[in-house]
């Protein structure tokens, strides 16, 4: 009868052990805003692309792009087309002619695509 005891106790502790490493802390808040690490290349047809904002940023719209974004931890791939309005900052490596993209660029794609 002992032992049984002794197994229950030590198999309730080994249950209640995860919740208390984790804190179970409820009053912390998710961050508002999310991170903008990471990168996102650019290939397809897009219309003339202007800079905006002193320079700092390159908007255009896409005929058909496709584009594969890379966050932190993950990645999305898709197609823009319809002339929807892209705007990224414009330290891009690669290539962006008047009518073409392929380029790198710094930054998820994810929150600019309006």
């Amino acid at each position: 009868m002992k032992k049984i005891f002794v197994y229950v106790a030590v198999s309730m502790l080994l249950l209640l052990l995860v919740p208390i490493t984790v804190g179970m802390n409820t009053s912390q808040q998710p961050d508002k805003k999310p991170m903008d690490l990471g990168w996102t290349f650019l290939k397809g047809i897009i219309t003339r692309p202007n800079l905006i904002h002193g320079g700092n940023d390159v908007t255009f719209r896409a005929i058909y792009v496709h584009y594969k974004t890379h966050g932190f931890g993950v990645t999305q791939k898709g197609v823009l087309r319809g002339l929807q309005l892209i705007t990224l900052p414009n330290d891009y490596l690669g290539m962006m002619n008047n009518h073409m993209v392929f380029a790198k660029f710094n930054g998820r794609m994810g929150t600019q695509i309006q």
